[in-house]
């Protein structure tokens, strides 16, 4: 049975043709109601005066369109080539492309899935108004998630363009005092007076430190001229000071950090050079100390008349006062090196009896004989006699054959 409608007056300007962009296509709210009370064949089942019928007609046409399209209003084509390297973002141009007739509404670009080839690109959602046949050219951010460089020829189809509703608008946050502050010439010229108190061809000469000096836009200045509350005062100058206090603190710490590593450095040089000077020492006479314990006394040299002993002792930690040239003529302890001492390379390369190597090896009989005999022909005592010297070593070396060496 059809429903009785009152004739509504719209105040709108129809045209004959289903026009898109008319006036009348602001009633989308309006079938709402028909809808719910006669279901989705409300044109049919509504008695619907002439004006109405054509407005919601236009409106269920652009509607199925647009569920027609996937709820797509339009997409958006490159401009030129484009390479993607890998992991990385890029800021392309494209063209709105198969627009549809629609109201102007706002909009998103998010990825399509008309774009098989480039699945592994990342659209970054945008928000615009569209507006059909004049949006022009836009800017969209692409990202390769992939390791591999990525090419798009030109025209190639990469994200989509959806109708969005906003369903609330922003609402004001709450009223502040900063809020409620009457904007008028005496409060601009107090935060003026207060934020410059030169002129400003004088302070372009001022220096960073006189800046953040002298230059406190949250300080008690502006508060005391605009009339803020104590308490906010309070909690303004004591972030200042807290910031102020962390600052001090930090240049502190920096400058302490400084001279101690200074310091150590300088303590590591001097006994870096003083290592040196004893090792040049030590191998001098590395052969005499071979088998010497660690832990046996060094007698100070210099020192023939005093036969005090040092013994050693672990090296402390120096001070930068400990570097210091002493005025005062005192002895110097000598310290011992504290590297590896190990037995010369002439004594580890073969296999030798360590056990003799400190003590002379005895001369059998025969090589003293020999020995003499060559020395008095060495001598010129046995001129003419030379034959029977040789004779006489001769029956040495053979009598010595027999005899264990």
């Amino acid at each position: 049975m059809p429903c009785k409608t009152r004739p509504y007056k719209t105040g709108f300007k129809l045209q004959e043709a289903y026009a898109y962009e008319g006036p009348a296509l602001g009633l989308n709210r309006r079938t709402s109601g028909p809808k719910e009370e006669h279901g989705a064949r409300y044109l049919q089942n509504a008695a619907l005066t002439t004006p109405w019928y054509m407005t919601f007609r236009c409106l269920a046409m652009r509607e199925r369109e647009l569920t027609k399209n996937n709820n797509r209003v339009a997409v958006i084509r490159t401009c030129k080539r484009i390479t993607l390297l890998p992991n990385t973002t890029t800021e392309v141009s494209g063209y709105y492309d198969k627009e549809i007739p629609y109201k102007t509404t706002p909009s998103i670009i998010q990825s399509t899935i008309l774009a098989e080839d480039y699945k592994e690109i990342d659209t970054e959602p945008t928000f615009r108004n569209y507006q059909y046949k004049e949006n022009g050219t836009l800017t969209v951010r692409l990202s390769n998630i992939t390791t591999r460089t990525i090419t798009i020829p030109p025209k190639a189809i990469i994200c989509e363009v959806q109708p969005v509703t906003i369903e609330a608008q922003p609402t004001d946050t709450k009223e502040t005092d900063m809020n409620r502050l009457p904007i008028t010439s005496d409060s601009i010229q107090a935060i003026c007076n207060v934020a410059m108190p030169e002129s400003y061809i004088d302070s372009l000469t001022l220096t960073s430190d006189a800046v953040l000096k002298d230059l406190d836009l949250r300080g008690s200045g502006i508060d005391a001229a605009l009339g803020l509350r104590e308490n906010q005062q309070e909690i303004t100058t004591k972030y200042i000071k807290d910031l102020k206090d962390r600052i001090t603190q930090a240049h502190e710490l920096a400058t302490t950090s400084a001279n101690k590593a200074r310091d150590q450095q300088k303590s590591h040089y001097d006994n870096k050079l003083e290592e040196e000077h004893e090792t040049e020492g030590d191998a001098q006479s590395s052969v005499g100390t071979i088998g010497i314990p660690d832990d046996v006394e060094l007698v100070q040299e210099g020192s023939a008349s005093n036969n005090e002993t040092v013994q050693e002792e672990p090296p402390d930690e120096e001070t930068a006062q400990d570097t210091d040239t002493d005025e005062d003529d005192e002895p110097v302890q000598l310290r011992r090196s504290t590297r590896e001492r190990r037995v010369p390379l002439r004594f580890r390369s073969g296999d030798f009896d360590m056990t003799k190597s400190a003590q002379r090896t005895p001369l059998s009989d025969w090589e003293k004989k020999v020995q003499y005999i060559t020395s008095l022909s060495d001598r010129g005592y046995m001129e003419g006699l030379q034959s029977e010297a040789a004779k006489t070593i001769l029956d040495i070396l053979k009598s010595s054959s027999h005899t264990p060496t």
